[in-house]
């Protein structure tokens, strides 16, 4: 009987898989494996690059402030008003108009920018021809984030 059981457990072990060899591992568990250790890897690597940083290295960035500008010119704008505007057609205009209705109307400037297309030129373009005089004696209205020199 001990035998038989010996014979029994020497037979499930040639059964069972071996975890160390690759036969047991179907090519998608394969590329599962291998892109979850290159992720740990880049993960403390990253970690190791952040922490080498110093934060007296790196640039101040400043958002300018932008001028009082009342949206209501442009939250009241027509298709076609916007379709004077050098860099904006039927198309774009359009997009504008269907942004300002899902917005309720824009409260920053800038809101264009979400709009594909509509640059930081494009938008001083706006600005420019809504607002004239209004938006002038900044050096650039539009610029976001610049990097101010220390």
């Amino acid at each position: 009987m001990g035998e038989d059981r010996q014979n029994k457990r020497t037979q499930k072990r040639a059964e069972a898989v071996d975890i160390t060899s690759n036969e047991g591992f179907s090519l998608g568990e394969k590329i599962l494996i291998a892109v979850i250790a290159a992720v740990f890897v880049l993960s403390v690597v990253g970690i190791n690059v952040l922490q080498a940083v110093k934060t007296d290295s790196l640039p101040e960035f400043v958002i300018p402030e932008l001028p009082e500008l009342d949206l209501s010119v442009i939250n009241n704008a027509t298709q076609e008003e916007f379709m004077e505007v050098k860099g904006i057609g039927e198309v774009r205009s359009l997009d504008i108009i269907t942004l300002r209705e899902s917005l309720g109307g824009f409260k920053d400037i800038r809101e264009l920018t979400y709009i594909n297309g509509i640059s930081d030129t494009i938008l001083e373009a706006i600005i420019e021809h809504f607002y004239g005089d209004e938006a002038q004696g900044e050096e650039s209205v539009i610029t976001t984030v610049q990097s101010s020199e220390t």
